[in-house]
Formats: structure tokens, sequence, C-alpha cells
């Protein structure tokens, strides 16, 4: 019996006996909070999705701590970078924040859309003349007649988690993809001077000063399309590369449209996973973006075994209320492909979100399949 069966056994044991000595109403109200006490002290290997408690972290992240640290949760995973900051504090300041309260910071959800260099830029690093756009006003540079690849740029972004983050307009460019070659790996940025290497070496340093693991990209352009894919895997591979020079791992994170295979093509899930180093980029599985896209969340982990590292337990609702997602045979095929983390997000809630985080673990800390 697991350690959370063994209390339930031994509570229900102690209220029979309170119940028949002095009734069932005056008993239950006694045990009550020695049942909160008692829970407080269980501790699950679960973390949770930060941006789930977007509002109360910003207006007091110490409270936020507090509450995690009382319902059993062990790891967070951040989701919100803006001009060197997480969650408005300084990484140093966030970090000690969490350790105050018993709580690793594991992950952390950053998002940079791939941005052109200038064509000025552009030209030297290829040693090519840069190419002007009808619909933009820079190219990355390549020969006249090259196939276009359209993608979207953002434009003055600092970072930001998927969740209750504010984006600046984007606007549509034109990569040009020079003759001859076959995917975005022959045009993979690698040069210091890229922009978007300067974004994610500051990112990913100032994330390594909370101690976190993965660092995980989930916020693609509008209306990908298979050649944006296979660009996109080029761009996870040079982000894999510079979250391995600093002992971290990047995780993509596939939402709905992303997983949704057509009649013309199979996933762009499945395109960029076959054109991304297993070395470089793995995989962060959501059980409701699975949910959404008629997607068996199960086969998904199994076909992706050795790539995917965490977990979103992620329901309609409240985790594990709505009764569409088998959460414990999914958490116990989880543990059995060694799945490293498991993190509950709410996105929808019918109560407070600091109590909808709560039903959420209590419901996942009553699966036989979760691990003490």
């Amino acid at each position: 019996m697991d350690r959370l069966g063994f209390f339930k056994h031994g509570l229900g044991r102690i209220l029979e006996t309170a119940q028949s000595m002095i009734g069932l109403k005056q008993a239950v109200n006694s045990f009550t909070e020695v049942v909160d006490e008692a829970l407080s002290e269980i501790k699950s290997d679960m973390g949770l999705h930060l941006p789930t408690l977007d509002a109360l972290v910003y207006e007091n992240a110490e409270q936020a701590m507090q509450e995690l640290q009382r319902m059993g949760f062990t790891a967070i995973e951040v989701g919100s970078y803006f001009f060197g900051k997480v969650h408005y504090k300084t990484p140093e300041e966030f970090r000690a924040l969490a350790d105050r309260y018993g709580l690793k910071i594991t992950s952390a959800h950053l998002n940079h859309l791939y941005e052109s260099p200038t064509p000025e830029e552009g030209a030297e690093q290829e040693g090519k003349e840069g190419t002007e756009s009808k619909e933009s006003k820079e190219s990355a540079g390549g020969a006249e007649g090259a196939e276009g690849i359209t993608k979207q740029v953002e434009i003055g972004q600092e970072g930001a988690g998927q969740e209750g983050a504010e984006y600046k307009e984007v606007e549509r460019e034109e990569v040009i993809v020079a003759e001859g070659t076959n995917s975005s790996a022959d045009i993979e940025p690698t040069s210091e001077i890229d922009p978007n290497d300067k974004w994610w070496r500051e990112a990913i340093k100032a994330h390594k000063i909370l101690g976190c693991k993965y660092i995980t990209m989930q916020r693609m352009p509008a209306q990908m399309t298979p050649k944006d894919a296979e660009f996109y895997a080029g761009y996870f591979n040079r982000i894999g590369e510079l979250c391995l020079e600093e002992g971290m791992k990047f995780q993509f994170h596939p939402t709905k449209e992303l997983l949704e295979a057509s009649s013309e093509h199979e996933s762009l899930l499945d395109i960029i996973a076959a054109a991304t180093d297993p070395e470089k980029v793995w995989l962060q599985i959501d059980s409701l973006e699975c949910q959404m896209a008629k997607v068996d969340c199960l086969a998904l982990i199994q076909r992706y075994a050795d790539r995917v590292l965490t977990m979103h337990l992620h329901d309609y609702g409240t985790t594990g209320e709505s009764g569409d997602i088998d959460f414990e045979e999914l958490i116990s095929k989880a543990i059995k492909l060694k799945v490293e983390e498991l993190y509950i997000e709410v996105n929808n809630f019918t109560l407070p979100p600091i109590n909808c985080v709560e039903r959420s673990i209590n419901n996942m800390m009553s699966l036989p399949s979760v691990r003490y």
C-alpha cells in the first residue's frame, strides 16, 4: 500500500471509531483540521505550471509559494520572462523565494519566434547579397528565385510564457531559402551575432540561475506549413545546442494545431520530430492538447518514449474532474516510460485559481499511480 493509501486507511479507521462515540457530524468537524495538516505533510513528485496562478504570482509571489508548499507541490515550471526578470523578479530573487518554501524550479517556458538578421548581417554571414521582399522590410539573404518560407517574427519580444502574457504586434516576413538547400538545417543560425543566439543565451543564463533542467518553447507562428515546420526544426536544433552548453535540455511543447494530421501531410509535430536531432531536442506532451487534437496521448508518448521528458496534466477545467482523460492510466504509463517531471496545468477555472490548483493536486494524489 502506498503512503497515501496507508494514510487514508488509518484515517478511515479512526473516523469510524470517533463516529461510533460522538456522532458523524461532530466527528467530521473534529477531524477536518487533522486531515488538512496530515495532507500538507504528504509530498508528491508533482509540479505546477506556474502561469496557472498568474495573477496571484504577480500580486503576492510569496503567498503563492507558501500555498503551493502547503498543498504538497515540490516543483514549479515558470512561464514569464520579460527584460531579464522572471515573474517580475530577478532570477536571484525568485530562486531565493522558491528555495524558502522548498520548491525546485525545474523547468521554464520561453517563447521567442525566429527573428531574421538584418540584410547586412545576413549578407555578411552567408557571403550573399540580401534580397528585399515586397512583404517585408528585410530578409535572411539568399539567391534570386529561391523558394520562400513565410513565418512570423516577434518584434521587440523579451520572452514570455504562453499564458497571461501580452505580445506586441508581429510582422510577416519572408525567409529565403537558397536553391539547393534541402531543409532548414542548412540555414540554422550559428553566428555569434545572430539576434536569436543573443536572446537565447541571455534567457538561458537567467534560467540557469533558477536551477532549471529544462527549457521549453510552445508558442509558434500562426498557420504553420510543413515547410515552416522544417525551418523551425533547424531553429530548435540550435536552441538545443545552446541549452546543452549550459547543462539544460530543450523541449518543444506541441499544441493542438501541430498535433493534428491532415489529409495532405502528417502532423507538424511528426515533421519537426523527424527533422530535429534527438540529442538536442526533446518533447513536453500536454494531455489536453492531445485530447483536443483527438490524438491518443498514451500512443503518442509511447511513440516518442525516448524523447518525452516532461508532461502537463491538463484538463478542460480542474485537473481530473472532466472525466474525459484517464489520468491514472496516463501517469502510470508516464512512470513506466521514465518521464522525468509531471506538471499540473489549469486554464479554465470554475473556482478561484488557487482552489482549482488545490483540487487538482488532491485529485492527482489520490491516484494509485502517483509516486511518493
